[in-house]
């Protein structure tokens, strides 16, 4: 609903601001101003540091993310 609101008022339709358009975008400017990800990217990213710090501590990990531990 705010995409298309910006979209309209881009192309220069002029519209009232509903209320809602306006605490969407408080919302979306606290949101960024937190530091939250709520993209998948963002999760993708963080998802990628963790495996990363995990390879660090464990060592190699296998295809699934877990370590294989041989007994000999």
């Amino acid at each position: 609903m705010l995409e298309n609101y910006k979209n309209l008022a881009t192309v220069g339709y002029q519209l009232f601001k509903p209320s809602l358009i306006s605490w969407l975008e408080q919302e979306e400017s606290r949101t960024v101003q937190r530091g939250d990800f709520q993209a998948s990217e963002g999760k993708v990213q963080l998802k990628a540091k963790e495996l990363a710090l995990q390879q660090d501590v464990l060592g190699e990990p296998t295809s699934s993310g877990i370590q294989m531990i041989g007994s000999h």
